[in-house]
């Protein structure tokens, strides 16, 4: 995917992006800001708005000093032009239409051969804990650190081939339809060690009806990268954890139909390729 960086500036009105440089859904971009008389004790005050959603904005390194922010469109957005504003306590100081591309593999299914009883919870007990945990995580996600976190580029958590792609539609035992897969899955054997992808903190460390021994770590900002069906936790909720450290084991806990790790990612709430995030360079900002 083309990751596009753009200079903004308060003097002049951009045009649209052109046809070759489409934003695709479930992506991120890094976006350069020249906003001056920005400082260290009002940067907190700008936002870039779209998509209807607020993302933070960062300096760059120094002597520049240059502002950037990462933004991210939520999967499935219809294919059309929407509007970029960057705003300082609600006051809008620059409008921009970005235009938007639906990613082509949500045409694509993916068929997983997998028993209902081994996807579908099958009492209410256990209904009810499933609903519980997507809740808790869902909430979970919606605070994060006001401090970036993360040092370096992002890495891959392992080095295994890559079984199914960000942005699936999958239909279960061919007639069983659930949610689009919102993450990449590696092929990965039991007890393969798994790295975190940057400096951050681990938030939650706990087993779940379907992801199994999941992994959270904030990398600050809105910022998470998430490691389901572990086998083993190595990591405690709380601890702070530097690029590469092992975080744990890839193994088959949740419901999944062969051993494989689940890596997923989160930028300001949208879920997002975690790919995405190795392909541009964030150790710029700070």
């Amino acid at each position: 995917m083309k990751i596009i960086i753009i200079l903004f500036t308060l003097l002049f009105s951009l045009p649209s992006f052109s046809q070759g440089d489409l934003f695709k859904d479930g992506e991120i971009k890094l976006i350069k800001l020249d906003l001056s008389g920005v400082n260290e004790k009002n940067i907190s005050d700008f936002k870039v708005k779209i998509f209807n959603l607020n993302f933070p904005v960062f300096f760059g390194p120094e002597p520049e000093k240059m502002i950037f922010s990462i933004i991210a469109s939520p999967l499935g957005a219809v294919k059309g032009d929407y509007p970029l504003v960057v705003f300082n306590k609600e006051k809008q100081i620059l409008n921009f239409n970005v235009s938007l591309s639906p990613r082509d593999v949500l045409k694509t299914e993916e068929i997983l051969y997998a028993q209902d009883f081994n996807v579908l919870p099958q009492d209410a007990e256990t209904v009810k804990r499933a609903a519980t945990e997507d809740l808790e995580l869902k909430d979970m996600l919606k605070v994060s650190s006001p401090n970036k976190l993360w040092l370096n580029h992002f890495i891959t958590p392992v080095k295994m081939k890559i079984n199914s792609e960000f942005g699936l539609y999958r239909v279960y035992s061919k007639h069983l339809r659930r949610r689009t897969h919102w993450g990449v899955d590696y092929h990965t054997p039991i007890g393969t060690k798994v790295k975190a992808s940057a400096e951050g903190k681990v938030v939650l460390a706990k087993e779940f009806y379907f992801p199994g021994k999941t992994v959270l770590i904030d990398h600050g900002q809105g910022l998470y990268t998430g490691y389901s069906h572990l086998s083993k936790m190595d990591v405690k909720v709380g601890e702070t954890v530097k690029q590469g450290q092992i975080i744990g084991r890839s193994g088959v806990s949740g419901k999944v139909t062969g051993p494989h790790l689940h890596w997923f990612a989160v930028n300001s709430r949208v879920k997002i390729d975690p790919l995405t995030l190795t392909k541009i360079n964030l150790k710029k900002i700070r």
